[in-house]
């Protein structure tokens, strides 16, 4: 098993993915700003990770957890492929994280 790749066994046995995202960094009040040359080298090697965590599933709890430390709005359209995945490998059930940013103003 990988690191971004685990099993729960037990109670409530499931695979687990936990994807790398991408994201600009801030630290205090700098924000480190990512080149535009920098972005698909980047983008190449997260991927990269993440399609390697796809490939330890094998389907065998017939259930997966996609955690992505963000919204399953916010995964790249590359990780389709967790669809092909969900259906090659007989899942039932599919878990992601979802998040919703509301915001309300009284006044």
């Amino acid at each position: 098993m990988g690191i971004r790749y685990s099993k729960v066994e037990g109670k409530f046995e499931r695979e687990i993915v936990l994807f790398k995202i991408f994201f600009l960094v801030l630290m205090g009040s700098v924000l480190f700003v990512i080149t535009s040359r920098t972005i698909p080298q980047m983008k190449m090697k997260i991927n990269n990770v993440n399609f390697e965590a796809l490939e330890e599933i094998t389907g065998e709890f017939g259930i997966l957890e996609v955690i992505n430390s963000g919204s399953v709005f916010e995964i790249p359209k590359e990780f389709r492929k967790i669809r092909e995945i969900v259906y090659e490998k007989n899942i039932k059930i599919l878990y992601f994280e979802i998040f919703l940013f509301v915001s309300i103003s009284f006044g």
